[in-house]
């Protein structure tokens, strides 16, 4: 996640909360979810990156996640 233009203030923070899910395109696997609890972006760390899952695991087709016939992998942001 990341936060771009505060505006130019230069003192500010954002607290958010958020549920992530990588979907999964076969019926028998669970969707992949990742939480984010009360973290809090600021003037210093606008954004970082979460280690969830790999790029192999996510391409790997037996595992769910990646449908070839479409080529796509489906994403989610709920809030």
């Amino acid at each position: 996640m990341e936060l771009l233009g505060a505006g130019g203030a230069e003192n500010w923070s954002c607290k958010c909360s958020a549920i992530i899910r990588i979907v999964s395109q076969k019926c028998d696997v669970a969707d992949f979810r990742r939480e984010l609890n009360d973290d809090v972006f600021d003037n210093k760390n606008g954004g970082w990156g979460y280690n969830c899952i790999s790029l192999v695991e996510l391409m790997d087709p037996s595992k769910g996640f990646y449908d070839k016939g479409e080529d796509k992998v489906t994403l989610k942001t709920l809030n």
